[in-house]
């Protein structure tokens, strides 16, 4: 069995760790981060279609089923806007719902 460390438990570094124990299960993970998790953070927490995408095809699924999908984007200024209907769903999820929940 060999090992391998990501030093920073976001997003990114969670998903290095789920997308390398899907590549090798064997392989031990590490992950390390300065901050204790759950962690919140003032930006972050929209969340792409295409993420879930990218998940899926490591063997994560389901991370958001519980969450309500953003389906309108609304854009106002001035008392001006313009309002649409997105191809796919958005998630609006607080990044210490979703860190935790990749770190798990």
């Amino acid at each position: 069995m060999s090992g391998l460390t990501i030093v920073g438990a976001g997003p990114a570094g969670a998903s290095a760790a789920i997308g390398a124990r899907h590549a090798d299960p064997s392989l031990e993970v590490t992950l390390l981060d300065r901050a204790d998790f759950p962690r919140d953070k003032a930006c972050g927490d929209g969340v792409a279609p295409h993420v879930l995408d990218l998940l899926a095809e490591v063997g994560v699924t389901g991370l958001l089923d519980d969450r309500e999908p953003v389906t309108t984007l609304s854009l106002t200024r001035g008392g001006r806007g313009v309002e649409r209907t997105m191809a796919r769903p958005a998630y609006v999820v607080p990044r210490a719902i979703l860190d935790g929940r990749l770190v798990e």
